[in-house]
């Protein structure tokens, strides 16, 4: 290799050490390379060498670079604003801060018919139809001040409905209670009755066998006599 000539045994030596011997990548791109050009392989050239994106510095493979780019966080997007955004933050400049975004006006809900419009054309808007928007506000302010005292006339009506409702149930439990301590005074006569009636039945059983043991003694003394 390079042109090398010499004895082979000094040959073997040589090619420990010769610029133009090739070897095998050792990052495993599998490309053989010379030894004297393997530095700059190495650091620039080989696919699978180690390289640290510009914007996030995260260290990938030099081959997955591009594919890393398509999907980096911190990559640049120019805006339609030609603002350059990093990818992650393009959402949120959107929303709030692109002079380009269409926005509606904070004043549509008092019925503002402007539609949307760019975000650098709000402040214009405002200043041109300030007069309109406060005779919107007006006349909302109006209509949620009618809505109100419906609302309150309503919920007097309900409040005395209720309260009429509760005097009658008042009432009611009042009655019930009344049938109740009725009931239960009824009852415990009721109770005293059945007590005394069973006292008189027992009675009555007793003389009755009484009466019986007696008719049995006649009738055995009748027969004494008639023998």
């Amino acid at each position: 290799p390079g042109g090398w000539s010499g004895k082979l045994l000094e040959g073997k030596e040589h090619l420990k050490e010769c610029g133009s011997f090739l070897i095998t990548c050792p990052l495993g791109c599998r490309n053989a390379i010379k030894r004297c050009e393997m530095n700059d392989h190495l650091t620039a050239y080989c696919l699978q060498r180690e390289v640290n994106c510009e914007y996030c510095d995260l260290s990938i493979t030099f081959k997955n670079l591009k594919k890393h780019l398509l999907a980096c966080p911190a990559h640049p997007i120019v805006c339609k604003c030609r603002r350059s955004i990093r990818r992650d933050e393009v959402e949120e400049h959107i929303d709030k801060d692109c002079e380009l975004t269409e926005v509606e006006c904070p004043y549509a809900k008092y019925s503002c018919k402007i539609g949307k419009i760019p975000r650098k054309d709000l402040l214009a808007h405002k200043k041109e139809f300030y007069i309109e928007h406060q005779d919107m506000i007006e006349r909302d302010n109006c209509m949620v001040t009618d809505e109100l005292k419906k609302y309150f006339q309503k919920h007097d009506m309900l409040e005395e409905k209720y309260n009429k409702l509760k005097e009658q149930n008042d009432e009611l439990v009042k009655k019930h209670n009344l049938l109740v301590e009725m009931t239960e005074t009824e009852n415990d006569e009721l109770l005293q009755k059945h007590d005394l009636l069973e006292g008189e039945y027992d009675q009555f059983k007793t003389e009755n066998t009484q009466l019986v043991q007696e008719h049995l003694q006649m009738e055995k003394n009748f027969a004494k006599l008639e023998q």
